[in-house]
């Protein structure tokens, strides 16, 4: 006994030999590489060595388990698991740094699995167990160490990453290799073979050297990338992928493996030539990623393929004579199987669905991680698949803070909220999941809840492998499951929607699906289709009796019906479409009872498995549904199917169980009398509009239904029938249906009720996915599943056994006969061969579109991915042979030209940078407001989940389709007082929803000031409306057209906005959108107006239509479809009377209320406060008080169509986006698409509309098939017209995104139809993106928001002002000559970037020198922003100041931002553009002439800069804190005779323009259409001096031809802005009194034509009616004056010889100017330069001398400026600096000019003490001062 224990504890210690060794060999495998890397190693090591024994301990306690006293393995398991716990634990508490969490899990969880294995006696299994925990462990170690990564620049940050992570793979791959490694050289030496299956059979070291020889093979091959990494010297390398990587690794040791199995079968000639061509494609491979090869494989062209080619030829010829002579083995057939071969055949199964399983999993990894981790534009967290992921990640938040699920959100469908239709279970495994990380890792839950919602999806995507394997296995063969697990581990139609990051819960209910039907597959194997019960009853209870019965007979059936009613359940609680799981199931079980009552075989053992399968997955996930305020268990959309569902199989159940023994014909006709009854009940009922039952059995509860909403839905219609098949691989496709039809056959044949339904499966499956595109997914497992199990039927078709014995009857004693004998047994059975290219086909077609649906559409992985594919093909297949020909597509491969060869069909896709940069500058808005409490953001549906998820605000309209009818309709409004009143509209809708359906006191209060009691009344009488009769009393049809010409009938609102139905139907003629004449009751005469309208004769036949026949209907001046009225009652959807609803509101609160009305409704009703909802920041059942306000309005360029010809303009134009989404959100507001855009069809007959084009196609296909025509007479169609109307330029889209349109401006279209229009540039760069090519407008930018003053372009303004621009550094050496600008023999680097020096120069900008050598360079010297300045090929740079030395090879630092465009005018978002609303501030003033008096009647320009926003006060004045111009024009009043003016402005710097005298809109437009007056730059200038209003501005402000007179500048804070005109803004306007000068001359007498008038008197007066001032009386003089120490005031030019001055009048001219230059800066004015500043301000920049800190917002007493933060400083005195300086009050800025150039106004003073012989001459008006000067003035002025 003794003896034994002794032998056991030898025994237990030989066990502890193979986790020491791995353990060192690692660690030594780190240490070596670090030191190759040139690491120094300090805490690493530390770390390495912690992470070593974190493993190496529990490993040791786990593989001595057996030494525990205890007899029982669970007891020693039990008892292990404690004390780890204890020692975990313990550790953490006593030193929770160095043993921190995930210290502790790794110590409990590897010894914990160490035991299980030990226990087991699978100690290889344990080995590299340890292999694969310690690699890791140290991989993330030595990765997070890289060399190459330390790199902080967010220019690289992607790289640093990829990096990282390629170096964490190639040492844990390399680690579990080595440990392998290391295992193979110990067992059956150190340590016992283990008795595991799967290493089993695996030989010792000692009975053979090839396990081990193979095994340094592989270890050899990962150890090259992890090398060849750490040996790159910088990031730079490291993005040139010149490397070879873990790819090229895993597929070498994937060859290694396929070369030893060929070796161990005697296939020496494979193994050979498998090893030749692998080492040809790898040294190919390392020429194609960048290595330089010897000259013949690197020339290129015919000679390079050649050489290659010849290479190739000969060392196959060379491998395969070797080989097949036996130098390599004995070649000799092999009568018995291999080793290797048995190992294969029991382990292939586990092998290759576990490398199926990984593949899957790294395919939806890999290429979005970095995309994921790196939004465009932001660098946050991003998530592809749209905005329903978004949702998700606010649930699981919502979830992660308060550890209660969100049922009810008061933020989404605002302001009345909704629940949160979602089942819980998904959402919560994600929740859970960033917990547990965020506990391991010890991260922040914000950090870790990405992680999770990012993964989470990917790993359930790739677990479905397991399910899907399992069915095909069972239900055919292994093979066919090993099939079925790479089909949907690459299958594009599932991989698309289960990648990383896509946080959606298809793959979450994709598998719980197949793991529901493996279970369900597993128990229909066990039923019996015996009598359970000798004797049969009609009772009902017959059939419980039959389900106890069946859990007596058949436990293992009913168990497994409940195991798939559980995963049913599991998949209920994350998804509520699971029905359409039980549903498929119901449908097979009701095909196979049917074939059960036709064979008279008794069905009650299925019945009573499906009703067990379905009570359980009913009432499991029962309590969610039936939760109170969800409201989804009898909901259409929630468990009601499922009732219908169980029922009939119940029904069907009893009627097929209970009279089984009845005669078949009878059973058949009482189960279809039973069935018709309940389904005629359920039509009536529908038809009665009592109940939709019909359609919610019909359409799994409105899931499959085509409804008005669904038909804008992308995913919701049927798929392109090319990408529905490449979805699963065409082949796989076809198999998979043709396949389901046989196993439909085989089923009701062989009474296999399994294949009865995997064939119902497919067909189902298939239709659905169809019919619509989102049902793509719901068929991957069904196409997986069937179409292996067909491909499996088809190869055993094909035979292999038959064919392998005509093989081997053919003779193969040889390689030579083996080859020979190939033929005649590819005669005997096709079969094979011809599979093998299936399979190929199937395989290289799968992989290519597997691969392409992991990779983020437009990502550079997919250029690299598809060049590998392309290079995987030998240059000579591509080579045109003499000319002629090429085996393979010899054209030149250029992506960037042709676009990608083979990827690019799937792929996911993650947010633009336009939406990520909205959302983002949404979420620092209203940040001091508690989230719930915060104004609401209104777009389309599409962006509402990541507006409240990303966006943090309340949303309108979201992803549920809440919202649609109001935020469409607030899309397409026409303006402000539209859009106000639908704002108005949709809170008095939620407040009526909270106040049990009537408006609460505070909101009628509200509106009582505006609105009588009875026209409260009818808003009351509007937001209840449900009768079709009472729309019809408020809306008026459209009963003629011509043109642009409708004739109206119906019933008017009068100006209270009440209806005028007294009278009856009236008539009202439309003409161009504006009221013909008035209205009429007479029809006669409103048949006439329409006559005079048209400009027909009375003559002219056209036929008018009654009221309920018309095609469009006109509500409130909106052209409504007609059904509006036919579909008002559908039960399906209230969208429709919702439309009507909103439709009536608008047009009644329009009518009566102006915009000032609507201004102050809206600020009364959104300051009512006591609104109690949910608070989303604290937990579950917490509430808080509110406001309602809807403030934020976003379009983007989707919403957005450029028009445009669809194919022509592709190019150079709309690049897709001539149409985008706008008829979603017009179609579904119930308005006509035509009255936006048409459509025209170009066709070779001539432009025709749609039906036009189909009546056409369908008369020529008639006269085709008749030979009354040929193919060649076949209507054609050639291009898609689409075409902005009108009316499109009114709606909300295009003033928040354009602002105007040439109907806007008065202009026509280039189409020279009446009634189109044409946009301008949807940007400020037209030169980029052009507007309406041809068009008048095509050169001119956008003015967003343009003549709206309460709605402002807002996401434009940077209150950093581009300090949030990433600046780098940029190192250099020049040689410089003293007093030169010009820097020679420059060089220039830089590790910020991946670009060169010089590239990074010329991409960034604008630059400084801020660090110098020897101060040869002028430190704050920059680079001119010239083009010329920088030139890579003279090597030289220009700076501002002259070199102080002469130097060679001086050294210099540039330092500026990494994008020259960051910051600029062109950092402005223009795909996204969110208008804020503000009730507005007032501003008002005097137009006055200094000296004078007030100006009368001046009219007032006001605009509003595009680059400002919500300012703040710093020292009582409102500062702009963004340095960027873009006037926008807001509106335009006039001031009274006392030139007083009053206006409503918005937050943000705003410009008040005056100007006098009458506008020549007339001449704008001609300048527009001649070209002259498309300039638009001057909106980029901050103040003008002298300003020449653009013709586009001109226009809209009416103001175009009229005098500028002067401007003023105010900012107003965002308070004063959205104060409802309490704060008054006061804006004087000054205007500096003119002098005119002209020359007065006799004409008309040739004695005297062109003589001067001397000293006659002039008078001068308004030439304009609106200004009455008095005459102006001047004489004319002589014209001369000549002199020394003169000053004059006048108009002329001077040039100035000595000391002198001039006092500017406006701008003038200055020629090689010496001396000092004075300007005032006026209030609230910015300047930017170089000099003396004087006065009160603010400036950025720096500032000669040491200045105090400031205390708050004042300069300390005694110092003349102090510091805010760097660079930024509050000035109170004089200073001497460089930068931008915003004045409070009047202030100066003097600096100082030698032989300047230039147009200013201001001060001039010579500087005489330069010796030059002249200091400049100025032309202009002024005063002018000097003891020496020649003044020049045109003869005869008036001055």
């Amino acid at each position: 006994m003794e003896s034994k224990k002794d032998d056991s504890k030898v025994a237990q210690f030989g066990n502890l030999i193979s986790p020491v060794a791995i353990a060192a060999s690692l660690l030594f495998l780190f240490l070596v590489t670090s030191s190759l890397d040139g690491r120094d190693l300090g805490n690493e090591l530390n770390s390495a060595i912690l992470v070593t024994l974190s493993v190496l301990v529990p490993a040791c306690i786990g593989r001595s388990s057996r030494l525990i006293p205890l007899e029982n393995c669970a007891s020693r398991i039990g008892s292990l698991t404690v004390a780890l716990l204890v020692v975990g634990t313990a550790s953490n508490y006593l030193d929770p740094d160095s043993f921190n969490h995930m210290f502790v899990t790794t110590f409990f969880f590897v010894g914990l699995v160490t035991a299980l294995l030990t226990e087991s006696d699978r100690t290889e299994e344990s080995s590299l167990f340890i292999s694969l925990i310690l690699g890791m462990r140290l991989a993330a170690v030595y990765a997070s160490g890289l060399a190459i990564a330390q790199n902080d620049s967010e220019a690289v940050v992607d790289w640093v990453r990829e990096s990282i992570g390629s170096a964490f793979f190639s040492f844990w791959l390399a680690s579990i290799s080595l440990g392998f490694l290391v295992m193979v050289l110990n067992r059956g030496t150190v340590e016992k073979k283990g008795s595991g299956s799967f290493f089993r059979m695996l030989p010792t070291i000692r009975e053979s050297p090839d396990a081990a020889a193979y095994s340094v093979l592989i270890f050899a091959s990962f150890m090259i990338p992890l090398v060849w990494l750490g040996q790159l010297g910088s990031l730079a390398e490291f993005s040139e992928g010149s490397h070879l990587g873990v790819a090229w690794a895993s597929f070498t040791a994937l060859v290694i493996f396929t070369h030893a199995f060929f070796r161990s079968e005697g296939w020496h000639v494979l193994a050979s030539l498998l090893t030749v061509n692998w080492i040809l494609y790898s040294i190919g491979h390392l020429h194609e990623i960048g290595n330089e090869l010897p000259s013949l494989f690197s020339q290129g062209g015919f000679i390079e393929s050649f050489t290659w080619f010849f290479l190739g030829f000969w060392l196959n010829f060379f491998a395969f004579f070797f080989s097949s002579r036996g130098v390599f083995g004995d070649v000799a057939p092999r009568r018995e199987k291999s080793s290797f071969r048995v190992w294969w055949n029991d382990n292939s199964y586990f092998l290759m669905v576990s490398l199926a399983f990984i593949t899957a999993l790294v395919v939806r990894v890999a290429w979005n991680v970095i995309p994921a981790m790196n939004a465009s534009g932001t660098g946050l967290w991003d998530m592809s698949g749209g905005s329903d992921p978004w949702y998700m990640k606010r649930v699981v938040d919502y979830v992660i803070a308060e550890r209660s699920h969100l049922i009810y959100d008061h933020d989404r469908a605002y302001p009345t909220g909704g629940i949160n239709p979602r089942p819980p279970l998904f959402s919560w495994s994600l929740a859970l999941g960033g917990i547990a990380l965020s506990w391991l890792l010890e991260m922040p839950s914000d950090q870790a809840v990405w992680w999770a919602m990012s993964s989470l999806p990917a790993i359930y995507g790739a677990l479905i492998v397991v399910p899907v394997a399992g069915i095909a296995s069972r239900a055919h063969s292994r093979n066919a499951g090993i099939i079925s697990a790479w089909l949907i581990a690459l299958m594009p139609g599932h991989l698309s929607r289960s990648t990383f990051a896509y946080a959606d819960h298809d793959s979450f209910a994709m598998l719980f699906l197949a793991i529901a039907l493996y279970f369900w597959i597993r128990g229909l194997e066990q039923i019996q289709y015996k009598k359970v019960f000798k004797s049969t009853s009609a009772n009902p209870l017959y059939i419980i009796a039959g389900i106890r019965e069946t859990w007596k007979s058949n436990p293992v059936l009913m168990a497994n019906a409940t195991m798939s009613g559980i995963a049913f359940s599991i998949m209920a609680l994350g998804w509520k479409g699971f029905v359409y799981g039980p549903g498929i199931l119901f449908l097979a079980y009701s095909f196979q009872v049917v074939i059960n009552i036709f064979k008279g075989r008794d069905s009650l053992q299925f019945t009573s498995a499906s009703l067990q399968m379905m009570f359980t997955s009913m009432i499991i996930p029962a309590p969610f549904y039936a939760w109170p305020g969800m409201n989804l268990l009898f909901a259409p959309s929630g468990m009601q199917p499922m009732f219908y569902i169980i029922g009939f199989t119940f029904a069907m159940g009893w009627i097929s169980s209970s009279f089984r023994d009845k005669p078949w014909l009878l059973i058949v006709m009482g189960g279809s009398v039973l069935f018709g009854s309940i389904l005629s009940i359920l039509f009536i009922l529908q038809e009665a509009q009592l109940y939709s039952g019909w359609d919610i059995l019909f359409t799994g509860g409105f899931y499959f239904s085509k409804n008005k909403i669904f038909l804008t839905i992308g995913e919701a219609q049927a798929p392109e029938r090319g990408r529905l098949f490449a979805s699963y691989g065409p082949i796989v496709a076809v198999i998979a249906i043709g396949c389901a039809v046989i196993l439909l056959w085989r089923g009701s044949r062989k009474n296999q009720s399994e294949l009865t339904l995997l064939g119902l499966w497919t067909l189902i499956a298939s239709y659905m996915s169809w019919s619509a595109g989102r049902f793509i997914i719901n068929a991957t497992p069904a196409m997986a599943v069937v179409g292996g199990i067909g491909i499996s039927m088809l190869w055993s078709a094909a035979s292999l056994p038959t064919f392998s014995k005509v093989w081997r009857n053919s003779g193969i004693g040889t390689p030579r006969t083996r080859f020979k004998s190939l033929w005649p047994a590819t005669k005997a059975r096709p079969g094979i061969p011809a599979m093998i290219m299936v399979i190929l086909l199937i395989s290289s077609q799968h992989a290519t579109y597997g691969i392409d649906s992991g990779i983020p559409g437009n990502d550079r992985s997919a250029n690299e991915v598809d060049q590998s594919i392309y290079d995987l093909a030998p240059d000579i297949l591509r080579q045109d042979l003499l000319g002629l020909f090429s085996i393979m597509n010899s054209e030149q491969y250029d992506p960037s030209e042709s676009g990608l060869w083979y990827l690019g069909t799937f792929g996911p896709s993650f947010g633009g940078q336009g939406w990520n940069e909205a959302y983002e500058w949404l979420s620092e808005q209203d940040s001091d407001v508690p989230f719930s409490e915060r104004p609401a953001f209104v777009s389309w549906w599409d962006y509402g989940f990541q507006a409240l998820a990303s966006g943090d605000h309340p949303t309108v309209a979201d992803n549920f389709q809440s919202g649609i009818p109001n935020s469409g309709a607030m899309l397409l409004s026409s303006g402000q007082e539209d859009t106000l009143s639908l704002f108005i509209s949709t809170l008095a809708f939620g407040d009526r929803k909270l106040n049990d359906m009537v408006l609460g006191a505070d909101f009628l209060a509200a509106l009582e000031p505006e609105l009588s009691g009875e026209q409260i009344q009818e808003f009351q009488a509007i937001l209840s409306n449900e009768d079709l009769e009472f729309l019809e009393t408020r809306s008026m049809a459209v009963v003629a057209e011509y043109g642009e010409v409708q004739m109206l009938k119906g019933n008017p609102l009068d100006d209270d906005g009440m209806p005028l139905s007294d009278a009856g139907h009236m008539f009202i003629i439309i003409k161009e959108g504006e009221q013909f004449e008035e209205p009429t009751a007479n029809e006669s005469e409103a048949r006439t107006l329409f006559n005079n309208a048209r400009g027909s004769g009375l003559n002219s036949e056209y036929e008018i239509l009654d009221f309920e026949d018309a095609k469009h209907y006109n509500v409130g001046g909106y052209l409504y479809t007609r059904d509006i009225i036919d579909d008002y009652y559908d039960v399906s959807t209230a969208i429709h009377r919702t439309n009507a609803k909103f439709g009536m509101a608008r047009a009644f609160l329009t009518a009566a209320l102006d915009l000032e009305q609507l201004v102050s409704v809206y600020h009364k009703i959104s300051s009512i406060d006591n609104y109690e909802v949910s608070d989303f920041e604290e937990s579950h059942g917490s509430t808080t008080a509110r406001n309602h306000e809807i403030r934020y309005f976003a379009v983007d360029n989707r919403l957005y169509p450029l028009g445009g010809r669809a194919y022509q303009d592709f190019q150079s134009y709309h690049r897709g986006a001539y149409s985008g989404i706008f008829h979603a959100p017009t179609g579904l507001s119930g308005l006509d698409m035509d009255t936006y855009i048409t459509t025209t069809y170009e066709t070779n007959q001539g432009p025709k509309n749609l039906q036009e084009f189909l009546d056409q196609q369908m008369s020529d296909l008639r006269a085709q098939a008749s030979g009354a025509s040929t193919g060649e007479d076949m209507i054609q169609l050639t291009d898609r017209s689409y075409q902005h109307q009108a009316g499109f330029f009114d709606t909300m889209i295009a003033r928040a995104y354009v602002g105007y349109g040439t109907s806007t401006l008065g202009l026509p279209s280039i189409s020279g139809q009446v009634g189109d229009a044409d946009t301008p540039s949807t940007w400020i760069l037209p030169n980029s993106l052009t507007g309406t090519p041809g068009s008048y407008l095509q050169g001119s930018m956008a003015l967003p928001g343009a003549m709206m003053n309460h709605f402002v372009l807002s996401n434009w303004y940077d209150p950093t002002n581009g300090s949030h621009c990433q600046e780098i550094q940029i190192s250099g050496t020049a040689s410089t000559v003293a007093g030169s600008t010009k820097l020679t023999d420059v060089t220039l680097s830089t590790d910020a970037t991946l670009s060169t020096g010089w590239s990074a120069v010329q991409s960034g900008g604008p630059w400084e020198v801020t660090q110098i050598e020897d101060g040869v360079i002028p430190t704050g010297s920059s680079i001119p922003t010239y083009s010329s300045a920088i030139s890579f090929e003279s090597k030289t740079l220009d700076i501002s100041n002259g070199a102080t030395n002469t130097s060679n090879g001086t050294d210099f630092v540039l330092t500026g931002k990494v994008d020259k465009y960051c910051g600029s005018i062109y950092d402005s978002n223009r795909n996204v553009k969110i208008l804020k609303y503000y009730s507005g501030a007032t501003l008002e003033g005097t137009v006055s002439l200094d000296g004078i008096g007030p100006v009368p009647n001046a009219r007032i320009l006001i605009e509003r800069d595009a680059f400002s926003g919500e300012e703040i006060e710093v020292d009582g004045h409102v500062v702009d804190r963004d340095s960027r111009t873009y006037w926008i024009p807001i509106g335009s009043t006039q001031a009274n005779e006392d030139g007083f003016f009053s206006f409503k402005v918005p937050a943000g710097k705003i410009r008040v323009s005056a100007f006098s005298g009458e506008p020549d809109l007339e001449s704008a437009r001609t300048s527009l259409m001649t070209g002259s007056g498309s300039s638009m730059q001057e909106l980029f200038v901050e103040s003008s001096q002298n300003r020449n209003v653009n013709a586009i501005t001109g226009i809209l402000g009416n103001v175009y031809g009229s005098t500028w007179l002067s401007e003023t500048i105010v900012n107003i804070s965002g308070t004063d802005g959205h104060s409802n005109g309490q704060e008054v803004i006061q804006a004087p306007i000054s205007v500096s009194p003119s002098s005119a000068a002209g020359i007065l001359e006799w004409s008309g007498e040739l004695d005297f034509d062109g003589e001067p008038v001397l000293s006659a008197q002039v008078i001068l007066t308004p030439s304009s009616e609106e200004v009455s001032i008095q005459p102006y009386v001047a004489m004319t003089s002589n014209g001369t004056m000549e002199g020394e120490d003169l000053k004059f005031t006048g108009t002329g030019e001077a040039t100035f010889m000595g000391e002198g001055s001039v006092e500017s009048m406006g701008s003038v001219s200055v020629r090689e100017f010496t001396g000092s230059h004075t300007q005032t800066i006026y209030d609230n004015h910015s300047i930017t330069g170089q000099g003396q500043f004087s006065g009160m301000g603010t400036f950025d920049g720096s500032i000669t001398g040491d200045f105090p800190g400031c205390s708050g917002d004042s300069v300390p007493d005694g110092s003349d400026a102090c510091l805010v933060s760097e660079d930024n400083y509050i000035l109170n005195g004089t200073i001497n600096g460089s930068g931008k300086f915003t004045s409070f009050g009047i202030s100066e800025f003097t600096r100082d000019l030698f032989q300047a150039t230039f147009i200013g106004s201001g001060t001039f003073i010579t500087d005489s003490n330069q010796n030059l012989s002249s200091y400049g001459t100025i032309n202009g008006t002024g005063t002018f001062t000097c003891l020496l000067y020649t003044l020049t003035l045109p003869t005869k002025r008036i001055v």
